[in-house]
C-alpha cells in the first residue's frame, strides 16, 4: 500500500512539475519569428495583463558598442517612461522587452522597485497602488545582445544593427502611442536610419552622439545604423529619405517616386498622418518589407519585378503610417476579439485604391486578377491576433498570412461598395480623426462605419468577421431563348453575399455588363440580348472576394497554358481549367499531315512545361508524377518516384535523386532507374540539359546556380559557372560552353571548364521568363511590358515580336524557328477572363511571323 501511495506522489508531482515546465516554456517562447510562441492560453492572458495601461512618453539613452574580438556589438539602454493607470487602481505596470536583454536597474517615481520575467513579458511593481487616471514614472536600465529568436528583421552585426520595433529593444505594451526622445551613442562611421529630425551633439575618439525625437505619439521605435549611402528626395509635401548599402542592386528611383507618388496620394485621401518624412532602408538582410509603425520602412533588396506589384508592395507599407501608425488594431484577444486585421486589410486595400488611382484601372485590373483569396478560412478574422499575423504557415493554404491578406483587404472593398464611396472615405476619416493614437477594438471599427454610413453593418460584420466560412458565388446555369437570356446564380458557400453583383456578357467582340441583387442564396436572373452569348463571366472586375474563381465562368472551359515544339515540328499544348490548376490536358499532334491534335487526358495536373526527346517521338511530362507520352503506347508512368527529372539523354531520360547528396539516374521507360553519376546537389526540375556527346550536364540548383558536372565521374565535381535567372541553360553547337541568362538580366556564354564568362547581352528592363534555342544561337523573352522580344546571340540586336495579342508561352523548335502561344483580350476584360488563343510561328532570321492555322477553341 505503501508502495502504490509513494508511487501516485511520484506521479502527480511529475505531472505538476511537466505543467509548470510547460507552462514556463510557452511564455519564454513569447518572441519566436515575432512571438508565434504565444500559444492561446498565454495570448490572452499576455491581452490581459497589458490592459489598463497606458504609456503617455517615453526618454531614452542607447549606447552601442562594438566588440574588438569581434563578437556581436552589445547595447546599453536606459529609459524612463511614463505610466498611466487607465482602469482599476494597479500596482503592476507590464512591458514586452527582449528577453535577452539584462536588467540592471527598475526604478519607480525614483524608487527601487520589485520586478519579474516570464520570456518577453516583464512586470514592475510599485511601492504604492496608482489610481485610476493617476500617473508613475518607471525607469529601467538593462544591457546585453538582444535574442535574435525574438523578432524576424532585424540583426546585429559587427557593420551595423538594426531593430526593428518589434524586436522588443524599448519596453512596449502595442496598445499606447506615446511621444519618443532618444539620445544615442555609436561607433562614428555608422549612419543612423531613424524616423523624425536627428542632430549630431558630439564626435569623440571615433564615437558619435545624436539625438533624435518624434514630434507626434508612435507606437514604437525602429532603429538601424551602419554603413550606408543616402539619398533624398521631396515629393509634394513628404520628403524621402533613402538608405542602402553601397553594393546594392537596387532601382532607388523607382522606389523614392513610388513611396513618394503613394504617399501624397494617400494623405490627399486621409488627411495628413503627423509625420513629414518618409524613412526606407534597403538591406540585404531584410527578408520582407515592414513598417515599423513611426514612418521607417524596411525593404529587402530584392522587389517584385512587375510595376503594379511592387508599387502595390512599397504603397502598403507606406499606408500603415495610417493604419498601424496613426490607429491600430489591438494586437491580443481580449473578449476574445482582436483587430491586428484593421493593420494589413486597411493598408492593403489603401494600396489597392493607390494604384487604381495613380496608375489607372487596366493597370490596377491586371494586378487584381492575380489577387485569389483562400478556399476557406478557418477562424473568425475578428480574433486574428499578433501571434496569428506572424506566424509561419505554408504558402498556399488558407492559413498563409499572404492568403489572408488578401481576404481582408477584400472584406475592406466590399464594406465600401455597400456604403459607397462618400460615406465610406467619410466614415475613414472620421476614424483616423476621432480614434488618433488609439488602439481600436473590432466594436470601435462598426460604431464608426454605421455612424458614417447610415447603415446597419451589424449582420455583415457578424457573417465576414465573427465566424469561420466560404464565400463563393457560381454561375450554375445558363439558358438562352431568342432574345432573352437566363442566368442561373448558386451559393455553394456558407456566407451569404449584401450587395450588387455584376455579370458580364461576351457576344463576339462586344461586353455589355449587368448589374443584379443576388440575394442570399443566388437566383435566376433574365437579361434582354440581341445576339447568342458565348460566355458569361460573374464578377468580371473582381470586386468580390470568390474564393473560388473557377465557376464564375460559362462554359467551364480549358485554356492553354503552355506550348512545347519539337525539332521535327511537332507541337504539344498544356490546358488546365480557368483559375484551378488541376485536370490538366496534354494535347500532341499527330503523325498526319493535316496537323490535327490528338487529345490525351492526364492523370494529373502538369507542373512544368512538357519536354519531347531530341527524335520528337516522345514527350516527358511533370505532374505529381512523370510519365512519358507517344503516339504508339499513349500514357505511360516512368517508375522513378523519388527522382527528379532533369530532361532527356540518349535514349532514356536523366533524373536526379530530391535529396543530397545526389546521384544522376537514366531511366528507360519501362525499365529500372540505372545510377550514373553522383551530383553536388539537387537540380530545379526540367533544369539540365546534356552536351552534344552526353558527357556532361549543365543545369541549375535550388540556388538559382549554373553548374557543370560529368556524367561518367564516379565523384561529383562541380564547375559553378555563375548564377541564372529563370528559364533553362543551353550548350552551344561545339559543346564548349553555356548559355543562360543572369539575374541581373544579362545573357552571358561561360566556358565549361570555368574559364571567364563572356557578355553576349545586358537588358534594361526585368526577364520574366527566356528561352535559348538548343544551340544557343537565339534567344526569346518575355517582361512585364507583356511584350515577346528575340534576337541572335551574335551579334545581338533584339527585336519585338509583332504578336497581335499577349505571349502566354513560346518554344523553339528547332534552332531557328520559335512557336508562339498568344491571347487576345477583349476590351474592358481582364485577360484570364476571357482571352482569344492563337498559334504562331516566327523565324527570326527573316522576320516573318505567320499565323498555325489550329483553332484552339475546338481543339480544347
Amino acid at each position: 500500500m505503501r508502495t502504490r501511495r509513494l508511487a501516485w506522489t511520484i506521479t502527480i508531482t511529475a505531472l505538476l512539475v511537466l505543467a509548470g515546465i510547460l507552462s514556463y516554456s510557452m511564455m519564454r517562447g513569447f518572441g519566436a519569428q515575432v512571438f508565434p510562441g504565444i500559444l492561446r492560453p498565454s495570448d490572452s492572458r499576455v491581452g490581459l495583463a497589458l490592459s489598463g495601461q497606458r504609456t503617455l512618453s517615453c526618454e531614452a539613452s542607447l549606447n552601442v558598442s562594438q566588440d574588438p574580438a569581434g563578437a556581436a556589438p552589445t547595447l546599453a539602454v536606459e529609459v524612463t517612461l511614463t505610466v498611466e493607470s487607465t482602469a482599476d487602481s494597479r500596482d503592476t505596470f507590464c512591458f514586452l522587452l527582449n528577453q535577452g536583454l539584462r536588467i540592471e536597474e527598475v526604478a519607480v517615481d525614483n524608487e527601487r522597485a520589485r520586478w519579474s520575467r516570464s520570456g518577453n513579458l516583464l512586470r514592475v511593481t510599485c511601492t504604492d497602488e496608482v489610481a485610476p487616471g493617476e500617473r508613475a514614472t518607471v525607469h529601467l536600465q538593462y544591457g546585453g545582445v538582444p535574442d535574435a529568436s525574438a523578432y524576424e528583421q532585424g540583426w546585429i552585426a559587427q557593420d551595423g544593427v538594426c531593430l526593428p520595433m518589434l524586436s522588443l529593444w524599448l519596453p512596449l505594451d502595442l496598445s499606447s502611442f506615446f511621444l519618443f526622445r532618444c539620445q544615442a551613442t555609436l561607433p562614428d562611421d555608422w549612419v543612423p536610419v531613424v524616423a523624425g529630425d536627428v542632430q549630431t551633439m558630439d564626435t569623440e575618439d571615433g564615437r558619435k552622439t545624436f539625438a533624435w525625437e518624434v514630434k507626434r505619439p508612435i507606437l514604437g521605435a525602429s532603429f538601424a545604423a551602419g554603413n550606408y549611402a543616402v539619398q533624398e528626395r521631396t515629393h509634394g509635401a513628404v520628403r524621402c529619405k533613402l538608405f542602402m548599402t553601397d553594393d546594392a542592386e537596387v532601382d532607388t528611383s523607382s522606389i523614392l517616386d513610388t513611396v513618394g507618388s503613394s504617399y501624397s496620394y494617400l494623405r490627399a485621401l486621409y488627411g495628413s498622418d503627423g509625420f513629414d518624412t518618409m524613412t526606407i532602408l534597403v538591406d540585404p538582410r531584410v527578408s520582407a518589407p515592414c513598417n515599423g509603425c513611426n514612418s521607417v520602412v524596411m525593404l529587402p533588396e530584392t522587389l517584385p519585378a512587375d510595376s503594379r506589384e511592387q508599387f502595390t508592395y512599397l504603397a502598403r507599407e507606406v499606408a500603415r503610417n495610417w493604419w498601424g501608425a496613426t490607429v491600430t488594431g489591438r494586437w491580443f484577444p481580449q473578449q476574445p476579439e482582436a483587430a491586428t486585421w484593421l493593420i494589413d486589410g486597411f493598408a492593403e486595400y489603401s494600396a489597392w485604391v493607390a494604384l487604381r488611382g495613380l496608375k489607372g484601372r487596366d493597370a490596377f485590373l491586371r494586378f487584381i486578377e492575380t489577387r485569389q483569396c483562400p478556399p476557406s478560412i478557418d477562424f473568425p478574422m475578428k480574433t486574428i491576433s499578433m501571434p496569428d499575423r506572424y506566424q509561419q504557415a505554408i504558402p498556399g493554404t488558407a492559413a498563409d498570412p499572404g492568403y489572408r491578406l488578401v481576404r481582408q483587404a477584400y472584406t475592406v472593398s466590399v464594406i465600401h461598395d455597400r456604403m459607397g464611396r462618400q460615406r465610406f472615405e467619410g466614415a475613414l476619416a472620421n476614424l483616423l480623426k476621432i480614434h488618433r493614437y488609439t488602439a481600436l477594438s473590432y466594436a470601435a471599427i462598426l460604431q464608426e462605419m454605421e455612424l458614417a454610413g447610415e447603415v446597419d453593418l451589424r449582420e455583415f460584420f457578424r457573417l465576414w468577421f465573427e465566424r469561420a466560412g466560404t464565400f463563393d458565388y457560381s454561375v450554375a446555369d445558363v439558358l438562352q431563348d431568342g432574345e432573352s437570356l437566363r442566368v442561373k446564380l448558386d451559393n455553394p458557400g456558407d456566407i451569404p453575399f449584401q450587395g450588387k453583383v455584376v455579370i458580364a456578357l461576351v457576344s463576339g467582340a462586344t461586353v455589355s455588363t449587368h448589374e443584379f441583387d443576388a440575394g442570399p442564396d443566388g437566383g435566376s436572373f433574365l437579361v434582354p440580348v440581341s445576339s447568342p452569348v458565348e460566355r458569361v463571366i460573374l464578377d468580371p472586375e473582381f470586386r468580390t472576394p470568390d474564393m473560388l474563381r473557377a465557376n464564375n465562368i460559362w462554359p467551364r472551359t480549358r485554356w492553354p497554358r503552355n506550348v512545347s515544339a519539337s525539332p521535327s515540328g511537332q507541337l504539344a499544348i498544356a490546358a488546365a481549367e480557368e483559375w484551378c490548376e488541376e485536370g490538366a490536358n496534354l494535347l500532341a499532334t499527330t503523325a498526319d499531315e493535316a496537323g490535327s491534335f490528338l487529345r490525351v487526358d492526364l492523370p494529373g495536373a502538369l507542373a512544368a512545361t512538357p519536354l519531347w526527346s531530341r527524335d520528337g517521338r516522345l514527350l516527358l511530362a511533370v505532374g505529381e508524377s512523370s510519365f512519358v507520352w507517344s503516339n504508339e503506347t499513349g500514357v505511360r508512368a516512368v517508375e522513378a518516384s523519388s527522382l527528379m527529372p532533369a530532361g532527356w539523354i540518349r535514349d532514356g531520360l536523366l533524373f536526379a535523386s530530391r535529396q543530397p547528396p545526389g546521384s544522376w539516374w537514366i531511366v528507360k521507360v519501362g525499365e529500372r532507374p540505372v545510377r550514373v553519376a553522383a551530383c553536388s546537389t539537387v537540380p530545379t526540375a526540367l533544369s539540365a540539359r546534356a552536351d552534344k556527346e552526353y558527357g556532361r550536364v549543365a543545369y541549375i540548383d535550388s540556388d538559382r546556380r549554373v553548374l557543370v558536372e560529368s556524367l561518367n565521374a564516379k565523384d561529383a565535381k562541380s564547375i559553378v559557372l555563375g548564377r541564372a535567372a529563370n528559364g533553362n541553360v543551353a550548350w552551344t553547337a561545339a559543346s564548349d560552353a553555356v548559355v543562360f541568362m543572369t539575374e541581373s538580366n544579362e545573357l552571358v556564354r561561360c566556358p565549361a571548364d570555368g574559364s571567364p564568362s563572356e557578355s553576349l547581352l545586358q537588358l534594361s528592363h526585368p526577364v520574366t521568363h527566356y528561352e535559348v534555342a538548343s544551340d544557343a544561337t537565339y534567344v526569346a523573352w518575355t517582361s512585364f511590358d507583356h511584350r515577346l522580344r528575340c534576337c541572335a546571340i551574335s551579334p545581338p540586336m533584339p527585336i519585338e515580336v509583332p504578336l497581335p495579342g499577349e505571349p502566354v508561352a513560346f518554344s523553339w523548335g528547332n534552332d531557328d524557328t520559335l512557336i508562339v502561344l498568344a491571347a487576345e483580350t477583349l476590351p474592358d476584360l481582364p485577360l484570364r477572363c476571357y482571352g482569344r488563343n492563337s498559334l504562331w510561328r516566327y523565324t527570326p532570321a527573316t522576320k516573318a511571323l505567320e499565323r498555325i492555322a489550329i483553332d484552339l477553341t475546338r481543339v480544347f
